[in-house]
């Protein structure tokens, strides 16, 4: 059985692997490499590139039966070359993933909701020379049976 908070992140990086290839105005059609959580800089040949970040999870006690959770996530997008092409290539994998993060906000019943948030000074992989990104940050909201981090409680 796996944590929660791994169910989660797997979910997310589930749907971005879903979005898979992207077609520019020009019509040439690119295959995203995601990954989750890498911390080595970016190469030209790993471009284009989603990757995932865990951030924080901060716990929210309210005094009940069950421990509700609020777990950031950040997905890094990347694109070789500078200027409107690179440009519009983040911008569209980013409405992609806008688009299926909303279209299910409680991520196939994993979580309570989901908000997209400002990513504030997050720093993800290094980006390599003429090369654009793009960030998106969001914070799900879920909540597991008191003490059990494996058990997902849901609302009644």
């Amino acid at each position: 059985m796996k944590p929660c908070r791994q169910q989660i992140t797997e979910r997310v990086l589930g749907l971005l692997e879903s979005i898979g290839v992207q077609e520019s105005t020009s019509g040439e059609f690119r295959a995203v490499k995601v990954e989750l959580n890498r911390r080595a800089p970016l190469e030209e040949n790993d471009l284009p590139s989603a990757v995932l970040f865990e951030a924080a999870e901060i716990p929210l006690n309210d005094f009940s039966s069950m421990d509700l959770y609020e777990f950031g996530l950040v997905v890094q997008i990347a694109q070789k070359g500078s200027g409107i092409a690179a440009v519009e290539f983040c911008n569209t994998f980013r409405a992609d993933v806008v688009k299926l993060l909303k279209s299910d906000i409680s991520l196939g019943g994993l979580v309570r909701w989901l908000e997209l948030t400002d990513a504030g000074d997050f720093i993800g992989a290094e980006l390599p020379a003429q090369a654009e990104g793009s960030l998106l940050a969001f914070l799900v909201h879920y909540a597991t049976r008191e003490g059990d981090p494996y058990t997902f409680e849901h609302l009644p």
